[in-house]
């Protein structure tokens, strides 16, 4: 081991790089993240905005998530520190013939000089991980927005089929003061009566069930967003956007934070392979030694290198672990690309199967209200029976059914389609840089 006078410490510490020489201040020239700008809202959301920024305060994922990130910065800090001097104190007691002494203490400092590329190796796949928890945090945010807005409209479309019912009964009213006045009149028989408050009876039934789904939707959307009592406006317009023609995989954060991940597993192969080269360090130390009484110190300055011969295939093994690791990674942004793929899919399957049966349901239910008005005009001529007129606002319900149905299909169709695309917050001129992290809303 080579010794150097004490007074050559200081001037070879003076003369190491700084750490930015090293790349510990470096960073990385890849852009950051930014979600694509969205056109300006020109109509009202109906309070959606804030329902999904309120469920972001309150979603234990995504608070999760924000964690996540907090552990990758702490590891990353603590991955560059072995660029930075290391100082300790140290101190025994009892004999040691070595140096003839009962006791010792002192202090030492190491500098790392050379170690061919391994803490660049844990600092690279720190960032790396902290980029790819971050692009999951973001993703999170997506399928939690995604579940407020399902929510709310599974909300609305009871609260609309409650109306529908409502309005049906309202029709069902009408037609048994009808077949009242007619059978006072001596024009009906008095079973019209009967007949006709029990499809009233049936459809108060079906209203109290639309009635109970509408509170059990809102029960779920009161736990999401944290509103005891959320009011439901009209179903905008900005479900109805086409979806897109193509999608970029490499900018959804669910494909970039599996991407990081592989890059991760990289910079862990190599970590892997630098430990078979040895690691170059300067080290001092100034220790006080006692013996009955008698104290001396010792100063040392010495150039340290370690480097491992044999390990029993320790290193080979880390290496095979590490290939593994990185092949799964690859194997999870493929993954990625493929979940992307059947979601966006499925989705565009339903919405055009729901924007087909909107079509077919707004020409059925015109129909039924034409036919409505010709069959109770022809009722009152006698030209029709009860049966007949009854059948009319029962078609007339089914049709108005399935438009409704259908209207709020392509909605959750057009929601999964963005959420699978990774645009669903830039309906709402999100910033998802800004609603994460240390800058979680808290409504």
């Amino acid at each position: 081991m080579m010794k150097l006078p004490l007074s050559s410490l200081w001037l070879l510490l003076l003369a190491l790089p700084l750490p930015a020489a090293s790349g510990l201040l470096t960073t990385s020239g890849e852009p950051a993240f930014s979600a694509p700008p969205a056109a300006p809202m020109r109509a009202d959301d109906s309070g959606l905005r804030e329902a999904i920024l309120r469920a972001f305060a309150r979603h234990p994922r995504i608070a999760e998530a924000a964690a996540q990130i907090q552990v990758s910065r702490a590891r990353l800090d603590e991955a560059k520190s072995g660029w930075y001097p290391q100082i300790a104190l140290q101190g025994s007691a009892g004999h040691a013939d070595s140096t003839r002494s009962d006791g010792a203490g002192g202090v030492t400092l190491s500098q790392l000089l050379y170690d061919f590329g391994k803490t660049r190796g844990r600092v690279d796949e720190q960032e790396r991980l902290t980029e790819a928890n971050r692009f999951a945090l973001y993703d999170t945010l997506t399928r939690v927005a995604q579940e407020t807005l399902l929510a709310w409209l599974d909300a609305k479309r009871q609260q609309t089929l409650a109306q529908a019912s409502r309005e049906q009964l309202s029709g069902l009213e009408d037609i048994a003061r009808l077949a009242t006045l007619r059978a006072e009149a001596g024009l009906n028989s008095d079973s019209d009566k009967l007949q006709a408050q029990t499809r009233i009876d049936g459809m108060r039934a079906s209203e109290a069930q639309y009635q109970a789904l509408e509170q059990a939707a809102l029960a779920r959307l009161s736990v999401l967003t944290g509103d005891a009592n959320p009011q439901l406006g009209p179903l905008p317009p900005l479900f109805a956007r086409e979806p897109l023609k193509r999608i970029d995989y490499e900018s959804t954060s669910a494909v970039r934070s599996a991407r990081e991940k592989q890059r991760a597993s990289d910079e862990r192969v190599r970590q892997a392979q630098a430990d078979r080269w040895p690691t170059l360090k300067a080290e001092a130390g100034r220790t006080r030694y006692i013996n009955n009484g008698d104290g001396w110190w010792d100063d040392s300055v010495q150039l340290r290198v370690n480097a491992p011969l044999y390990q029993g295939g320790a290193i080979n093994a880390r290496v095979q672990a590490a290939e593994g690791e990185r092949e799964a990674a690859r194997a999870e942004v493929e993954q990625a690309q493929r979940l992307i793929d059947q979601s966006a899919a499925n989705a565009n399957a339903a919405l055009t199967g729901a924007k087909a049966r909107l079509r077919a349901g707004e020409r059925q239910y015109q129909s039924a209200v034409r036919t409505r008005e010709v069959y109770r005009n022809e009722y009152q001529l006698g030209k029709r029976s009860l049966n007949d007129l009854l059948s009319s606002e029962q078609d007339l319900f089914q049709a108005q059914i399935t438009r409704e149905e259908a209207r709020f299909d392509a909605a959750v169709a057009s929601v999964n389609y963005a959420a699978a695309a990774d645009t669903l917050l830039d309906w709402f001129d999100i910033d998802r840089s800004a609603q994460s992290g240390d800058t979680l809303p808290s409504l």
